[in-house]
Parts: C-alpha cells; structure tokens; sequence
C-alpha cells in the first residue's frame, strides 16, 4: 500500500509541473476527454484538470529518423522545473519499478536479459532502476482499444488511483480483467489489442495507470556498451 500511495503522489507532483498530453489519436471521446472536471470539497467552484498521456523514454529515434539519432523523449525537457520534477518521479519510484523488474525477471528471463543490456547502453535518467527502456504515464485518460506498434516484447502496466470501474480488456483473446489499484499485468503490448473500460468517480489528482514499457529501439541498444547513450553523445 505504501508504495501504491506513493507512486500516486510521484505523478501527482510531476503532472503539476509536467501537463499530460491528449491526442487526437489517443482520446476516446475527443472533446470531453481532454480534461478533467470537478468540484473540490467544500466549494461551489468547479475546476477542471488536464488529462492525457506523459511519455518518458530514454532513448528513441527522432520522428522521421528511424535509425537515429535516438534522443529521450521531449517529457524530460520542458523546463528547468519539469528537468527537477522527472527525477524526482524516477526517485520516487525506485522500489515500485524494482518490484516490477523482479517479477518481470521470473516471468520472462530471456526478454530480461536482453531488456537489461538495451537500458544499459540507453538509459539517460540514472534515477531509474530499468530494465525497460521507457514509461507511459495514463494520467486520467480514456484511451481507445490499441496495440503498441512500436513496442516489441512483454508490457508491464502497474494500476494506481482512486476509481470505480476500467476493467482491462483485450479483445483478441476475449479477457475481460478485473484493472484495480495495486494490480500488475506484464503482458505483450505489442501483438494484443488492449483498452480499459470508463472508469467511473476518478479522484482528482489521481493517476489511473503506468505502463513500463520496450521500444523498438532497445532491438538496436541491445549489443552496445554500457552508458552508451551518455558517452556517445546518443552516437554523434
């Protein structure tokens, strides 16, 4: 429980700094989705809060470059405030990202392995354990039903919030699973349709989930040297 508590609060802390994404692309119901509403307690005041999807990834190609340069993403570098505000999430997280890799280790060694040595060589954020190369943080957001076509290798998505409903279902293999906080599902994000159902009564300043996951490019990190991405410029 302690941990659950405080990966809400990491995301809470850096999505005041760092204002989540919604596009177009992403969004289930395109104008109602982009925000979130409320009234806080005690208050006639109603508010409303950005929802939407913060990328952080450590290493990947630039868009329309796909063999490189591989840069992290754009999440990391929005400001003094959001540089300060990205390592504290990573710190933050340590132990839940440790937990996850150990169960991800027994379940899938050889993906394992070879995700360990893509961190390595790519890792930029050292506040991060790894081993998986990125994190996608669904921050209040109804998605469509999607695979990750740029992913290649097992997902693990790790369930936090205060909420009711969102099942996680993936309609390929007709499984509807209960999604609550504290539930973790490492699974191949890549080759599986996946959404989760409408999550009803979200709390504001809640995270509904984080999804560790693989890139493309960790096919291409894989046989370098450690810190390759820091001691090579990302290879300039």
């Amino acid at each position: 429980q302690s941990l659950i508590q405080r990966t809400w609060e990491a995301a809470q802390m850096l999505h005041a700094v760092v204002q989540p994404v919604a596009t177009e692309r992403d969004v289930r119901h395109v104008e109602d989705d982009k925000f979130m509403t409320y009234t806080p307690s005690g208050t006639a005041e109603v508010v409303s809060e950005r929802a939407g999807v913060t990328h952080l990834v450590h290493c990947w190609p630039m868009q329309g470059h796909s063999k490189g340069p591989f840069m992290p993403s754009s999440d990391f570098f929005r400001g003094c405030q959001a540089a300060v505000a990205v390592r504290h999430y990573f710190q933050a997280t340590q132990e839940v990202a440790i937990y996850l890799s150990c169960m991800f280790e027994v379940a899938f060694p050889e993906y394992y392995s070879k995700y360990s040595a893509a961190f390595k060589a790519g890792v930029w954020e050292i506040a991060d354990p790894g081993p998986w190369i990125g994190r996608a943080i669904v921050y209040k957001l109804q998605v469509l039903e999607h695979v990750d076509g740029l992913d290649d290798g097992p997902t693990a998505s790790f369930c936090v919030g205060d909420f009711a409903g969102g099942e996680l279902y993936l309609s390929d293999i007709d499984v509807k699973l209960s999604y609550r906080q504290g539930d973790i599902i490492i699974f191949m994000s890549g080759l599986l349709y996946h959404t989760v159902g409408t999550s009803n009564g979200i709390t504001p300043g809640r995270v509904s989930h984080v999804f560790f996951f693989p890139q493309a490019s960790f096919n291409e990190l894989k046989d370098k040297p450690g810190s390759w991405m820091v001691a090579t410029m990302a290879g300039a």
